[in-house]
This record gives C-alpha cells, structure tokens and sequence, in this order.
C-alpha cells in the first residue's frame, strides 16, 4: 500500500512525500517474513525547460534486522539520499 501527496510551490519548484507499507507475511517477496514500510521527501526543481535536479530523502523500517550496514551487521533501518539531474530530449 502506498500514498504520494505532491505540491507545485512554483512553476519551478515541487515538493512530494511518500509512504509505503508492506506486509511479507511468508518471506515469499523478501526473502524473510516482515513487515516494511518507508517514507520519502523529494523536492524537484526545473533548471531549464529540459533539465531538472532532484534531491530525495529516503527511510526504510523492517520489523526484523533486515538492512545490511557495513560489512557483518544488520539493522533495522536504511537512511538513502539521492541527487540527481535529467536532461528531457523531446
């Protein structure tokens, strides 16, 4: 199950958040049974009429250590941030 609530600040400017929850009840999905849910916070601005830039902000949660952080362990939590531009040809 998910939710996406978006607002246009600008012409250049949007703001979106995220919310998924996810129920592997046999582990048949991923791999161990647990309940996952994430959020998201993306802000995109429109550099040109071709290019934009995004910055997303990203948390993940399992009820089991299910996220590998280094090399020997695990958690229960993934922080991930992206950047990242795209060039439209059209």
């Amino acid at each position: 199950m998910a939710g996406i609530v978006s607002y246009a600040f600008s012409d250049r400017f949007t703001g979106s958040a995220r919310l998924e929850y996810f129920n592997d009840t046999d582990g048949a999905r991923s791999g161990l049974k647990q309940t996952m849910y994430e959020w998201t916070a993306t802000a995109k601005y429109l550099v040109t009429q071709h290019l934009y830039a995004l910055a997303e902000f990203r948390q993940d949660f399992s009820n089991h250590d299910a996220f590998q952080a280094g090399h020997t362990r695990t958690e229960d939590a993934n922080p991930l941030v992206g950047v990242y531009a795209t060039y439209v040809f059209n």
